[in-house]
């Protein structure tokens, strides 16, 4: 690989693999807790933190992936994606 190729935050070892902002990560965990909890995943949780505290826990792992013992529902994705389109046109400095 040339140097003109080469890239500070993509090297070949990271090839295939997802490279997130972490501050995108905690936007997508905040807005996967706060849909889970509208959806009652707490309720259907084994972890106990998530019934106790009545509000959705899920986790992120390092590669980025959710885990949820509640079951999140499918709407959650759609859900999750209008947040963070919401928060990206609110950041436009153009109005909508």
């Amino acid at each position: 690989m040339s140097k003109a190729n080469s890239s500070p935050t993509h090297t070949p070892s990271d090839a295939g693999k997802r490279v997130i902002p972490p501050a995108l990560l905690r936007a997508i965990l905040l807005a996967c807790r706060i849909s889970g909890t509208r959806q009652g995943a707490p309720a259907r949780c084994r972890r106990q933190i998530c019934r106790k505290e009545r509000r959705c826990r899920a986790t992120l792992d390092k590669a980025g992936d959710l885990h949820c013992p509640g079951g999140l529902k499918a709407e959650t994705t759609d859900e999750v994606f209008d947040m963070l389109l919401f928060l990206y046109l609110l950041g436009q400095k153009r109005p909508i």
